[in-house]
């Protein structure tokens, strides 16, 4: 339950920073670092361009990407991409 509520908590923090970020109220730190994890999505081959979701987690990437995730000690987020190349 608690990992549950974590992804859920996951996905409307995504929407929220996505919906800040379409009014330019985000600070430009994390709209430039939401904007590197977009650009690397876009180039995954495990990307579905139809529905721009990733084929892994099924997440809707423009959400998922814009998540201030955990990072590890390589400042790779913990949750966010299931490859690991953000």
């Amino acid at each position: 339950m608690k990992n549950f509520l974590k992804q859920l908590n996951y996905i409307f923090e995504g929407y929220y920073c996505l919906i800040l970020r379409k009014l330019r109220r985000l600070n430009k730190q994390n709209a430039l670092l939401y904007d590197f994890r977009y650009m690397t999505c876009q180039k995954c081959e495990k990307r579905n361009k139809l529905l721009d979701t990733c084929s892994i987690c099924g997440c809707w990437l423009p959400a998922k990407t814009s998540v201030n995730y955990e990072l590890d000690e390589n400042r790779k987020s913990i949750n966010g991409c299931p490859e690991k190349r953000w």
